[in-house]
């Protein structure tokens, strides 16, 4: 193997020097000037040597191999952001190398861009995308449409470590306010230890003990066996601003309403049962309104015969915390989804210069079209240096997020131009395309432009797994109170075991499940999330392999004042328009716990119970009007739980909601054929759970 970058000695010396797990301490300056690793493979020397010409460039660290295993053999020891791989060459070809790549974990994500002067056939090149290569490249190579793909590639490999190094950063800072508040919590353990011990040495001295609250840093109070209050340090009266005799009512009024339901049930339980309070919430400060977390800890002060004489409470400040927690989540979620997003929209110019490029070549005769193909080239070529820059954009990245514009829209209009976006298409592959639209003007309440977005996908994916001559059918008309529109095929199909999972991000089988041969399987998940965002759904249908499928979108419509008025300022409910006694019954207590907090803050209270007898017997005393059951449980399952509590009277009128990873059609239907109402599949969309809720409830009074 041969190594030649081009760095300088003194360069490639400081780096070997770097400690182990160095690379959280890099700077995002080094970050975005450090070298990046290339290795190209050729068993041809002077393809070499013309590989390192074109892509001469300061920002690339340019790694020979002359054989694959050379090139194995450097993959072990170096880190490289992309492969540049001739497939003819001896011993193993480029397939079989790529193949070998592909199956280690260490190198999977390594792009890879196939460079060919013999394998030119389609199927040459569908085995190399099989074998997982982003590009597939004919000899000779155009050098500015190389360095152009090899820039990309670098580019987004650097942000990628930009990303990754921030995120270690934003871990380490989390780790070490952690680390604050563990010594916080031993001091006030400590503080709490020493109160104990003087409130026991002083419980005779009324006056010491207030002094002593008035000291501490927290907010303290004290109330009667019943809740009312006796007493309140001046932290407390300054920041909430209630009188000192304040009832229980009052203490509610100063909780956010989306923790008031769950805080007060846990101080009731604890004024019945004595048993000591310990929750967090959000309090608000008289000052100016504003809320913030706190820990709040309640204790009985019991008689010498063990009967509770009052409470003490304290309200211990950690927003912060909590804030910081939540800001780490939130990044990273945001982070997967915008390079997920990233990777899916960098594809599309990607492949649409590349089908330029073709026809460029092909019709040297044809002035027309080879104009034509530069102006494509032109135009996706803009659109790629507008992503990379949006790459640099830090807001837009912490954003991570797609607002709708939702107005009156015709949908018969939006359909006409996601046709005519595909038409060209459908006509080179000789498709015959049929339309049927029903009488009835179909008005929607959505954003023009993701909907069409949204019918081009399906087209589209229906224009590229249907073979030439095939049949494509589009179908629009009313069903009740929805838009049902219908993209039909008799293509190569969906498998069996693929179509439970044709939505899922990132799914791919033989061919990706968002129907676009080597992407990254996200297209379909898209669609499904802006229709669910309008408030709509999506399914499909097909009968296997080479059997064609169905994908049907229904929306609801909108009302006849919606159609001829304004665009209104729509989305997903905050919380519902009545409070709700809700039941989760879940044996995943993690799951359980984080649904029962979302909608305790949307207007609901929850009582939880994580198995099929527990279940029953909160439902008797708790009597919810929404049921939200597992189906998996122990000892009694959700089937099981609605099939018993549908005979009883008190839950009549009860919103039954099936909660599983089973999302099957078959699933569904036993789940209504038990009593359930509807069926959500695991993890749970809480705007949908929220959207079905309220339109259950929605004529209730307030």
């Amino acid at each position: 193997m041969n190594l030649r970058p081009t760095l300088n000695r003194d360069t490639e010396s400081a780096a070997e020097t770097k400690p182990a797990g160095g690379a959280a301490l890099l700077s995002l300056h080094s970050i975005e000037t450090e070298p990046i690793n290339i290795l190209l493979v050729d068993d041809e020397p002077k393809n070499l040597v013309a590989l390192e010409t074109v892509l001469d460039d300061p920002g690339y660290k340019l790694v020979r191999a002359n054989c694959a295993n050379e090139a194995l053999l450097a993959l072990v020891h170096t880190e490289f952001a992309l492969l540049i791989l001739d497939i003819q060459m001896p011993d193993m070809n480029g397939f079989e190398l790529a193949q070998m790549i592909k199956q280690r974990k260490k190198t999977a994500s390594v792009p890879i861009i196939f460079l060919t002067a013999y394998f030119s056939e389609d199927q040459h090149v569908l085995e190399g995308y099989s074998t997982g290569a982003v590009d597939y490249l004919h000899k000779p190579i155009n050098p500015t449409v190389l360095r152009s793909k090899v820039a990309v590639f670098a580019t987004l490999h650097r942000r990628t470590r930009h990303s990754h190094l921030a995120n270690e950063a934003l871990l380490a800072e989390i780790a070490e306010r952690h680390h604050a508040q563990a010594e916080l919590r031993k001091l006030n353990a400590e503080l709490e230890r020493r109160v104990t011990m003087r409130t026991a040495e002083l419980s005779d001295s009324e006056g010491r003990f207030r002094a002593l609250a008035e000291d501490m840093p927290h907010l303290v109070w004290e109330t009667d066996p019943t809740g009312r209050s006796t007493f309140q340090n001046s932290k407390w009266r300054s920041y909430t601003g209630l009188p000192r005799d304040f009832t229980k009512e009052d203490f509610a009024s100063v909780i956010h309403p989306h923790d008031a339901p769950a805080m007060m049930a846990d101080w009731m339980a604890s004024l019945e049962t004595g048993v000591e309070c310990d929750t967090y919430c959000r309090c608000r400060r008289a000052s100016d309104g504003s809320y913030r977390w706190f820990r709040l800890k309640a204790a009985p002060v019991r008689s010498p015969a063990g009967r509770v004489i009052r409470w003490v409470g304290t309200c211990t400040d950690v927003h912060e915390q909590r804030k910081a927690e939540e800001a780490l989540i939130d990044s990273d979620r945001r982070k997967d989804e915008f390079l997920a997003m990233l990777g899916h929209e960098l594809r599309n110019p990607l492949a649409a210069i590349r089908h330029a490029v073709s026809i460029h070549e092909d019709t040297i005769g044809d002035p027309a079209a080879r104009k034509w193909a530069s102006g494509v080239i032109d135009r996706q070529t803009a659109q790629l240096s507008r992503m990379v820059d949006d790459l640099l954009d830090v807001e837009r990245i912490n954003r991570g997020r797609i607002d709708l514009r939702l107005e009156p829209v015709e949908l018969n209009e939006v359909l006409g131009r996601a046709i005519e976006a595909v038409r060209t298409i459908m006509e080179q592959k000789g498709h015959s395309f049929t339309t049927q639209f029903g009488t009835e003007t179909l008005h929607v309440l959505g954003d023009s432009a993701r909907l069409e977005q949204v019918f081009v996908n399906l087209l589209g994916n229906a224009v590229k797994y249907t073979p030439e001559r095939g049949h494509i059918r589009l179908t629009a008309h009313c069903e009740k109170s929805e838009a049902a529109i219908s993209v039909e095929d008799d293509g190569v199909g969906i498998s069996p075991e693929l179509l439970p999972h044709v939505f899922d991000l990132f799914t791919q089988g033989q061919t990706s499940l968002d129907r676009a041969q080597g992407g990254l399987g996200i297209g379909l998940t898209v669609v499904r999330s802006l229709i669910e965002m309008h408030g709509g759904r999506v399914d499909v249908h097909s009968g296997g392999s080479d059997a064609g499928s169905t994908f049907t979108v229904r929306l609801p419509l909108a009302s006849e004042a919606q159609a001829h008025a304004a665009a209104p300022n729509l989305g997903a409910p905050r919380e519902l328009p009545v409070t709700l006694r809700v039941l989760i019954v879940d044996d995943h207590v993690d799951t359980a716990q984080a649904l029962a907090v979302l909608l305790s803050r949307r207007n609901c209270l929850v009582r939880m119970a994580h198995d099929g007898p527990a279940g029953i017997i909160a439902a008797r005393e708790f009597i919810p009007e929404v049921f939200l059951l597992d189906l998996g449980l122990p000892g009694l399952d959700g089937y099981e739980i609605a099939r018993t509590l549908r005979t009883e009277p008190e839950f009549k009128n009860a919103l039954f909601v099936a909660i599983s990873g089973y999302a099957q059609e078959a699933d569904q239907a036993r789940s209504l054929a038990a009593g359930f109402d509807h069926h959500c599949a695991k993890p749970v969309d809480l705007t949908s759970l929220l959207t079905v809720i309220q339109a259950k409830f929605s004529t209730l009074p307030a």
